[in-house]
């Protein structure tokens, strides 16, 4: 369904007719990055990014597999939170998003080479692309809430991740509701014990992890700034429409183990 979309998307894009949720998110990024293509440069920013609690996983998966982690982010977006990872030699990305070839055209606008350059893979279909136990890490940032089927997605995490990986889920709680159910966010995301969990537009409720092949290794709720994502397409300043500083963010972790 989602990729169907997608092609009357670039198709609309063509012909000059009424926008859709896809092109939406394209025109955010386009305006985004023709003024702050060079905050997406800066490494400080990279830095300020990175999920810090994601480090402690990396090195116990380093030590556990004698070797530098295999990692796959799902909806990596043109500016990945991972950047940081990537320079310092942290894991091997794979970098995943439905928009990957309109995002390559958009970043040859800024000025360097971004460290992360996501290929067109849709997270409902991981199985027919890479291999069951693949990865080592999959990580997935305020993209699930835009995809057709979270749980489809979640599935698929689990195949292609191995045995004893991690799964590392964070983004905004609610934002079908903050967005105003706009564009691609149709799904309200809220970690309730241990699970994630989606309400719909109608409050119908589903759970989301229920039944994968993984446990919760941790849940936390803190606000954006908490996080300390400033930059790369979180920046703020008081001609925004939206202050999302003081908004909700949650951070799921789950470990994969042997489907019974």
């Amino acid at each position: 369904m989602i990729r169907a979309a997608l092609g009357r998307a670039r198709r609309r894009l063509r012909s000059g007719r009424s926008p859709t949720p896809f092109d939406e998110e394209l025109g955010f990024w386009r305006s985004y990055l023709r003024e702050h293509g060079h905050d997406a440069c800066d490494r400080n920013n990279w830095a300020d990014a990175f999920p810090a609690q994601l480090l402690d996983y990396l090195k116990a998966l380093r030590a556990n597999r004698g070797r530098i982690p295999r990692a796959l982010e799902l909806g990596s977006g043109p500016v990945s939170l991972l950047a940081w990872g990537v320079d310092q030699g942290l894991f091997e990305l794979t970098a995943i998003d439905p928009l990957a070839r309109e995002y390559e055209r958009l970043m040859l606008e800024v000025p360097c080479s971004y460290p992360v350059k996501p290929t067109e893979v849709f997270g409902e279909h991981l199985s027919a692309q890479f291999a069951a136990n693949t990865f080592d890490l999959a990580y997935s940032s305020n993209a699930l809430d835009h995809v057709s089927s979270p749980r489809r997605c979640l599935e698929e995490l689990t195949r292609v991740v191995d045995e004893g990986g991690i799964l590392y889920c964070e983004g905004f709680v609610r934002e079908g509701t903050n967005a105003g159910w706009q564009g691609l966010h149709q799904h309200d995301l809220v970690p309730e014990d241990g699970q994630l969990v989606r309400y719909g537009r109608d409050g119908r409720r589903s759970v989301l992890t229920e039944g994968l092949p993984a446990d919760t290794v941790e849940q936390r709720v803190e606000t954006l700034a908490e996080r300390s994502i400033r930059s790369l397409g979180y920046d703020w300043d008081e001609s925004s429409e939206r202050d999302w500083r003081s908004d909700a963010w949650y951070t799921l972790v789950l470990e994969i183990r042997s489907p019974s």
